[in-house]
């Protein structure tokens, strides 16, 4: 009856595996059929490990459904600044009436500020009443 009891494990074992190899397969092809895989060329496996580009590609996969309208998308664009440096627009989507930009962050905890404020305040619950304050520039 062991023997039995061991094949079955193992049998259950192989189609596991065997259906988690077809889903990350699939999923695979599915991301890389996607234009931002195509245009950035970030490999599918690194996008789970790099939590700005997975930021972005959430963004796409929310939005992707726009290309059937016809809307573009560009990534991880360079555009030059006044004072001769480059800043980096994370996703542009041009559709046929309007173009939409966005920048992708990944915080958390309390953020204050405005759209004219130069610097923002990220407020961190650290346990036991006490809270750490980061401030950023405004993105």
């Amino acid at each position: 009856m062991e023997n039995v009891e061991i094949l079955c494990v193992v049998l259950v074992s192989i189609l596991i595996s065997a259906f988690l190899i077809f889903d990350f397969l699939h999923k695979k092809k599915l991301y890389e059929s996607g234009s931002y895989y195509k245009i950035t060329k970030t490999p599918f496996i690194s996008i789970g490990r790099d939590i700005g580009s997975y930021g972005e590609y959430l963004i796409y996969e929310i939005l992707k459904y726009l290309e059937l309208e016809k809307a573009k998308f560009l990534f991880n664009l360079y555009i030059p600044t006044y004072n001769g440096k480059t800043t980096e627009i994370d996703i542009v989507m041009i559709s046929q009436c309007v173009i939409f930009v966005f920048e992708s962050k990944n915080y958390s905890g309390w953020i204050f500020g405005d759209e004219v404020q130069k610097k923002w305040t990220q407020s961190l619950h650290i346990g036991y009443g006490e809270t750490q304050k980061e401030h950023f520039f405004n993105p």
